[in-house]
């Protein structure tokens, strides 16, 4: 099928080229010009043939389908002839008037935006699926977290501007600035009244763009099971609709769809031993599907020792912050600049749910949290239901963090240990600010160089300890800040680390001879270890307890149960009318999206490792034709039809625009611009042209293989 589907694309972009130069064919022959040869796709000469599909001759004009379908052109009598020349004979380009000229050089945009009118028209008159509007996960900490976004939320406009579809959403805030602030009007889940926030968009260098922090939602449904799946033979069936999880029996706090995803992922990574159940949605009753508990992990085994890394909620056991329209128990209970020091008289470095959810299938229905202020160092303690701070945890309305500076063993009569500083105090405060890093500390420590004294805030097991440090001792401060490694928060159970006796919240301090002091550390530690050998690993649990356990590396990858899903959408199908409405104004969005992002790329706003060239547009075709969609397809052969005629348009020499642009020249000062500028300005632009195809093709096949 990808044979078909590769075909297919291929054939779309032929359509596209295809009007185009149609667009200059018609022109040239409506003023008059003789047209030598009208070829869809190129056939340059190979040992003295020319590859071609096909080729023939009709009146004054041979037709061509050349071999290499990304291009095609209109060779027309006479183009080869710059202006001033020479006059040029009758059925020459060369000798049409300026306003001729510019109608043959303009047609082949003029026709692509026609067409992608018409194209809009019959996509919506059939039907064109769209990613929904709603958000799925939202990144704790980022710009739309901050701004009280939730998974669920339903987006109805960007800055005034009503939102058909997701991309929509995606593309105001890949255009974004740090400085101008998204409106967004959005509808809670359930919700009867809309509300707008403003939420600023933050840079993404990996990304090359500006995003807010928000993923699509995933339809609410299961796709149909993979045959001999554990979920087909469980019974899932398409069209179920999940509402809850069970673990040994246990239902867990119902979540919006997205996070009920994230939460089963979860689960099947770290605990693919317990059983696990979903209760579903079928014809308007629920009812109970249960895996069976056993490992799922038998694919190809990769140098990894089975610790896990949580990048959605953070790691720490310190409240950073809770998302604005928090309330209930927690946000009465919890406030920024806590610490959980304990739960149930238990140290922890870390607070993850699922060590909780462990507790709880013990028979822990409460809890105690003790915590710490760290701006006051008011003590606080509470008994809490279980599964209500386990909910807390699966929403992520959370954001944690810690306090990542720990003082490292002390020479006795050091600047530090003068200053009764000791091994394992956490730096809390430079002055009277919060330091969760190294970079923070050493930032404020510079702020306040120009004191004699500087009050700095330790956390000593659950007491805070403030020294007025002198200069010589701040120096030594500097010299032993930097950023422990984070606790664990979770590890993959049966794996090799658990195996040895490593949990959650364990601080890895060394892997053999290389001590590690960041996740970017530990992989590069593990790898040299090939998979079946054994290392020495060396780690500090909560307590302080450090321990060290030889670890045979080795994690298999897990096989999925077969349970899928993929991402909402929306179908939009309406009738000639209203469709070409649609069409026409979508024409005007992707227009003016098109120079919005060409002045990103210009304030470098966007960065031009998202271009994609032909190697990316026909990928994309390809999986667009997967979806086995008339209308969907022929709406994003419309939408690049667009592009490339704005694209062509533009006043680049070599571009049709760099044509319209010696023309506009050569209306104003009355006479052609001078041959040699033209060439030379023809040349530079050509390998400008050259260079910019071979970027973007790197950058499509590096996307390829992402």
């Amino acid at each position: 099928m990808v044979i078909i589907d590769i075909v297919l694309a291929l054939i779309g972009i032929g359509i596209i080229i295809f009007i185009h130069e149609a667009g200059h064919f018609m022109a040239a022959k409506k003023v008059g010009v003789r047209v030598e040869r009208f070829a869809v796709g190129f056939d340059p000469p190979l040992r003295g043939r020319n590859l071609r599909f096909l080729a023939f001759t009709r009146g004054e004009t041979e037709y061509v389908i050349g071999m290499i379908p990304f291009g095609g052109y209109v060779k027309m009598a006479g183009e080869t002839l710059m202006a001033g020349d020479s006059q040029g004979e009758p059925g020459e380009l060369v000798s049409k008037s300026v306003g001729a000229r510019a109608l043959v050089f303009a047609a082949g945009a003029i026709m692509n935006i026609l067409s992608a009118v018409l194209l809009f028209v019959i996509a919506f008159s059939v039907g064109v699926r769209f990613p929904a509007p709603e958000v799925g996960t939202v990144t704790v900490g980022s710009p739309a977290w901050e701004a009280g976004i939730r998974s669920g939320d339903r987006i109805l406009k960007v800055n005034g501007d009503e939102v058909v579809d997701y991309t929509e959403l995606t593309v105001a805030e890949a255009l974004g600035t740090p400085t101008e602030p998204m409106e967004i009007e959005l509808m809670r889940a359930g919700g009867r009244a809309s509300r707008t926030v403003n939420v600023q968009p933050s840079w993404n260098a990996s990304r090359g763009f500006h995003l807010i922090g928000v993923q699509p939602s995933v339809a609410d449904e299961f796709e149909t099971p993979p045959k001999d799946s554990p979920a087909e033979k469980a019974g899932v069936q398409k069209g179920d609709r999940p509402v809850a999880l069970t673990v040994a029996g246990a239902e867990l706090p119902r979540l919006p769809t997205p996070l009920l995803f994230s939460a089963y992922g979860e689960l099947t990574d770290l605990r693919s031993e317990v059983p696990l159940g979903i209760k579903v949605e079928r014809d308007g009753t629920e009812k109970q599907i249960q895996f069976p508990g056993g490992e799922q992990r038998n694919g190809k085994v990769h140098s990894a020792i089975g610790v896990w890394l949580s990048a959605k909620a953070g790691t720490g056991n310190v409240v950073r912050a809770l998302r604005p329209g928090t309330k209930g128990t927690l946000s009465s209970f919890l406030k920024p600049g806590d610490i959980v020091v304990e739960i149930s008289g238990q140290p922890v470095t870390t607070v993850q749910w699922l060590p909780l959810l462990d507790r709880f299938l013990r028979g822990e229905t409460k809890i105690g949290l003790s915590v710490v202020n760290l701006n006051d160092g008011e003590p606080r303690s509470s008994t809490l239901r279980t599964l209500r701070v386990i909910e807390w945890l699966l929403l992520h309305d959370i954001q944690w963090d810690r306090l990542a500076v720990a003082i490292p063993p002390l020479d006795p009569g050091s600047a530090l240990a003068n200053q009764d500083v000791r091994e394992n105090d956490r730096v809390v405060k430079v002055g009277d600010a919060l330091c969760f890093s190294a970079a923070e500390v050493l930032e404020k420590l510079d702020s306040q160089s120009h004191v004699e004294f500087v009050p700095v805030t330790f956390l000593r097991n659950t007491d805070l300890v403030t020294i007025n440090m002198p200069a010589h001792a701040r120096e030594a401060l500097r010299l032993t800040a930097k950023d422990d490694f984070a606790p664990l928060p979770g590890v993959f159970q049966g794996g090799p680390a658990d195996s040895a006796g490593m949990r959650a919240g364990d601080v890895i301090l060394a892997v053999g001879d290389d001590p590690v002091n960041s996740w970017a550390e530990l992989s590069p530690a593990v790898r040299k270890h090939a998979p079946g050998t054994s290392v020495d690993v060396k780690w500090r649990t909560p307590s302080g307890e450090i321990k060290e356990a030889p670890i045979t590396v080795g994690m298999a990858e897990r096989q999925p149960l077969g349970v899928g899903w993929t991402g909402k959408t929306k179908f939009i199908t309406v009738g000639v009318l209203d469709a070409f409405k649609l069409g026409l104004h979508r024409t005007v969005v992707v227009t003016k999206l098109v120079f919005l992002t060409l002045r990103s790329l210009v304030r470098r706003e966007v960065s031009a490792k998202n271009l994609a060239g032909p190697v990316g547009i026909t990928h994309l075709l390809t999986k667009i034709s997967e979806q086995r969609s008339l209308g969907t397809m022929l709406y994003w052969l419309a939408l690049i039809s667009v592009n490339l005629g704005l694209f062509n348009l533009l006043p680049f020499p070599v571009l049709d625009g760099g044509h319209l642009m010696f023309l506009l020249i050569e209306k104003i000062k009355g006479s052609p611009v001078d041959i040699r500028i033209q060439e030379w300005a023809t040349n530079v632009a050509f390998l400008l042209i050259l260079a910019l195809a071979v970027f973007v093709t790197f950058n499509d096949v590096v996307r390829l293989f992402q």
